[in-house]
């Protein structure tokens, strides 16, 4: 009779962590965010969201952090908004959440961003909130706290320096565009089989090209473990790799954040491997992911063991690099350029004799050496 009584057993599962993987590794993919409200939580059903990130300010300079919100529209027209949490805590607090696979026992650990979300006021009958709005302005000098104010001030006065540069950007490369478009307009169609699509409604010199019209996020997204080791590595053999790729590297590592450094240092790979396909150099293929290896072929119809180039695809190979090559040597963020000036000269006064020697060179190069590579 006393088993009758007795209380239900709880299930306990164990899982063995696969993988912990934080938001540096996730730089181009999704990663999840935890959503508390401060009122009653609306039907999520019908809940629209977008996520905007920009550096933390800290004094005159931008930071590591970065500060993201997260605004979320339901059916109704209500607009929830809200910052990350993690930017107000110290650099030893991470919020991980757990994937679980019941079938291997196996769990993957993913950093997250925590967002505190409130209802916001609806200050001018309905019309788009502006952060510049004077409502709104008034309503955080009057009502917020003095380190809300002082952030206030601080978003704003930034805001302010960037519209100037970007204005004087826009003057500076409007011959250069329009240049650009006539060029485009009286080229032959023949030609944009080979060329990368130039953008004709650019604003800057940085928006004429395109990286993603060359090779999508989805392919470089396969060449991140190489991209990370070559970040943290200080120094190559420079006798092993070609000169373009050890400027395109250069390149990578000017960026000022950690996702442009990540983002391009896979773009660095990509140049080489197309670097190799045009010379005649055998790809690393056990050692390259197979998705990256059916791009190349399906995109430069590779024959031979990934090999060789059909005569036509060696033109489209060749203007992709070139095209690329422009893209690693733009001119980077102002806020970059009086901090790390020496470097970004010594860059660009090698960046010609790079790109005229190294195209047609038969070095071998794995990304994936055992072997450490030597430390310069």
């Amino acid at each position: 009779m006393d088993s009758l009584h007795e209380k239900p057993r709880s299930k306990k599962r164990k899982f063995v962590i696969e993988s912990v993987e934080n938001l540096s590794v996730q730089a181009m993919l999704a990663h999840p965010a935890l959503v508390r409200f401060r009122t009653t939580p609306p039907e999520l059903s019908s809940l629209t969201t977008t996520l905007e990130r920009e550096p933390y300010v800290e004094g005159d300079r931008p930071g590591r952090k970065y500060i993201s919100r997260l605004t979320l529209n339901d059916m109704d027209g209500k607009v929830y908004s809200g910052q990350n949490q993690l930017c107000r805590h110290s650099n030893n607090d991470i919020c991980l959440v757990g994937i679980a696979n019941k079938k291997t026992g196996k769990m993957r650990l993913l950093e997250a961003e925590e967002f505190l979300v409130s209802p916001e006021i609806d200050l001018v009958n309905n019309e788009p909130d502006e952060v510049n709005s004077p409502k709104k302005y008034n309503a955080t000098v009057l009502f917020g706290t003095k380190k809300n104010r002082l952030k206030h001030k601080v978003l704003m006065e930034e805001k302010d320096r960037r519209a100037a540069e970007l204005t004087s950007s826009v003057e500076k490369a409007r011959p250069l565009i329009e240049k650009t478009t006539s060029v485009v307009t009286s080229s032959s169609s023949d030609n944009s089989y080979f060329l990368p699509p130039i953008n004709t409604s650019a604003k800057t010199v940085d928006e004429v090209y395109n990286m993603s019209d060359i090779v999508e996020d989805y392919v470089l997204e396969h060449l991140i473990d190489e991209a990370s080791a070559l970040l943290e590595t200080k120094g190559l053999d420079t006798e092993k790799v070609r000169p373009l790729f050890m400027q395109c590297l250069a390149g990578a590592r000017l960026e000022t954040d950690d996702e442009g450094r990540l983002r391009y240092a896979c773009a660095a790979i990509y140049v080489e491997y197309l670097c190799r396909i045009v010379s005649g150099v055998d790809l690393p293929l056990d050692n390259m992911d197979d998705a990256v290896v059916e791009h190349l072929k399906n995109t430069y119809k590779l024959t031979k063991k990934a090999r060789f180039l059909p005569p036509e695809m060696i033109h489209k190979a060749l203007a992709n690099i070139m095209q690329k090559f422009e893209i690693f040597i733009r001119t980077p963020d102002d806020g970059a350029v009086a901090a790390r000036e020496k470097d970004i000269h010594a860059y660009c006064d090698s960046a010609s004799f790079a790109i005229s020697r190294s195209i047609i060179g038969e070095q071998n190069f794995s990304f994936r050496q055992k072997e450490k590579m030597s430390i310069g």
